[in-house]
């Protein structure tokens, strides 16, 4: 009998659930499409410029191993 009513108390919490602010409003405006979409955009040439910035990081981190290495190579 307890597990009938701890399973019952689980399930029905999604029904105690708030809906949220967005939900039930009908479709966005063109005006709020365009708008999520130049956010989107921006999102995206952010992580690219972020992506591209940490590879050129990465490629001169293994420029000066290779460099280091080499100099020590000639001091052995």
């Amino acid at each position: 009998m307890r597990i009938v009513i701890i399973v019952l108390a689980l399930i029905s919490a999604n029904v105690w659930a708030d809906k949220p602010a967005w939900a039930g409003k009908g479709k966005p405006t063109a005006e709020q499409l365009e708008a999520h979409k130049a956010a989107m955009n921006a999102k995206e040439d952010v992580e690219e410029q972020e992506e591209g910035e940490k590879k050129k990081s990465d490629r001169l981190m293994k420029e000066k191993k290779i460099k280091n290495e080499k100099k020590l190579k000639k001091r052995a």
